[in-house]
């Protein structure tokens, strides 16, 4: 299925044939919510650990990096990924191309990993301070603000 994703090739050509990506998709749940539809926007981890075969008409790595040594390194804008999926996989991702946002998220290559129970992320959670610190922690980073100071520096 060729699918037009965010962070795909329209973005700097990260995405190369036989990288592994995941599919994260913005949408509205029940489309006949009433009320605020960006207050009930979520995010949702839609398929993992997904094979590309081709970014625009170009399968082969090597012929992507010649393709854009030869445009001085710009992005092929708008070419679309064909990602290696099983029907029920492909059914899923055009259900999402027509209800909402699709982007990619560009895999390690050793990373098999699957998540089994990756939550539905709410736009409040954009807001929540106490959710995006733990985030910071889960990965390590302390997030508390750090003050730099300047040193002189004798000659």
């Amino acid at each position: 299925i060729h699918a037009e994703v965010a962070g795909s090739g329209a973005d700097g050509a990260l995405v190369r044939p036989g990288d592994y990506v995941d599919i994260l998709a913005s949408l509205v749940p029940n489309e006949s919510a009433l009320g605020d539809k960006a207050q009930k926007l979520v995010s949702v981890l839609l398929l993992q650990r997904i094979l590309v075969l081709a970014v625009g008409a170009i399968t082969d790595p090597q012929v992507l990096r010649a393709a854009l040594a030869r445009e001085s390194g710009r992005p092929l804008d708008g070419a679309p990924l064909t990602l290696s999926l099983k029907v029920e996989e492909a059914q899923l991702l055009a259900l999402a191309q027509e209800r909402g946002k699709l982007s990619v998220l560009l895999r390690q290559p050793d990373d098999a990993r699957i998540f089994d129970a990756a939550p539905e992320l709410p736009v409040a959670n954009l807001f929540d301070s106490a959710f995006r610190n733990e985030l910071h922690r889960r990965r390590g980073v302390d997030p508390r603000p750090v003050r730099l100071t300047a040193t002189a520096v004798s000659p």
